[in-house]
């Protein structure tokens, strides 16, 4: 049932069965047999079905940190590696802004797979995108491209993260676009999928900000913005922490998003990259 499970992961990680097909290089019909054979074995389903998207039950949701802990412990009975061998080297790219989310999966990632070593490669989405392709990282935690992902790569979406507006708590007014138009406006980086994400809601909200400083480092922009040196608007996660000094706030009805995941090869992948992944999808 080993391979069963490893499948379930996928599928339960990808959201549907054709994603998961894809990843493992099987049929969707094979997955969906080791599915239902599964779910024979176990006597109970682990999926809700609706169209071609799969959510995990409550069944599933239990038996799936289970599963992790089985796949992980027979990787641990088959590693041969001693003490003093030279560790596995994972190398995972990663945009300034999620180096949090990476360093929150990290205990139970060591704990599982105490022989590798990762290494963290910080760069801009795009770079990143290009160096998996080339195969010089392993994997990016990166934003979504806002075109096709290669067909080379795959994409394991982790957070969707809603964009705000950030001003200093003593600055008055509440009114996003008045701010936008009135104070100095600290930009969101255009080179980076995010920032042209930002550009381009400014463009079609036709608003001119009065652009005071540009760059790519979401923590930089924030203490900018605490030190009173202007307004920005920034993706934020529901659990993001604000200093005392900086107020959000929402967009409204004009709200937009971006999804953070990670990009890697379709070729089969080492147990510990696919623990790596599950860390961050599952938290």
């Amino acid at each position: 049932m080993l391979t069963e499970l490893k499948t379930f992961l996928h599928v339960a990680r990808l959201g549907s069965f054709a994603a998961a097909a894809s990843r493992v290089n099987l049929t969707q019909s094979a997955v969906s047999g080791q599915i239902r054979r599964l779910e024979d074995a176990l006597g109970f389903r682990l999926f809700d079905r609706s169209g071609r998207a799969v959510t995990l039950n409550r069944n599933g949701q239990r038996v799936l940190a289970r599963a992790e802990a089985v796949i992980a412990a027979f990787q641990k009975l088959s590693d041969t590696t001693d003490d003093d061998a030279a560790p596995v080297v994972l190398r995972v790219g990663t945009i300034s802004s999620a180096h949090g989310l990476l360093a929150r999966t990290m205990q139970t990632f060591r704990r599982d797979f105490p022989h590798v070593q990762l290494r963290i490669v910080p760069d801009i989405s795009l770079r990143l995108l290009d160096r998996v392709d080339t195969g010089e990282i392993d994997a990016a935690l990166m934003v979504l491209p806002p075109f096709g992902i290669p067909s080379a790569l795959a994409w394991s979406p982790v957070v969707r993260q809603r964009y705000r507006l950030i001003k200093p708590a003593n600055m008055p007014g509440d009114d996003w676009r008045t701010l936008v138009l009135t104070q100095p406006f600290i930009r969101y980086e255009r080179t980076s999928f995010g920032g042209r994400a930002v550009d381009l809601f400014l463009r079609r909200h036709d608003l001119a900000a009065n652009d005071y400083v540009e760059m790519d480092d979401i923590i930089a922009i924030h203490d900018m913005v605490e030190a009173g040196l202007g307004v920005a608007i920034i993706p934020l996660s529901g659990d993001d922490a604000m200093s005392t000094g900086v107020v959000a706030l929402s967009l409204g009805d004009d709200v937009f998003y971006r999804e953070l995941g990670l990009m890697t090869g379709r070729q089969s992948m080492p147990d510990h990259l696919d623990a790596l992944i599950s860390a961050l999808v599952h938290g």
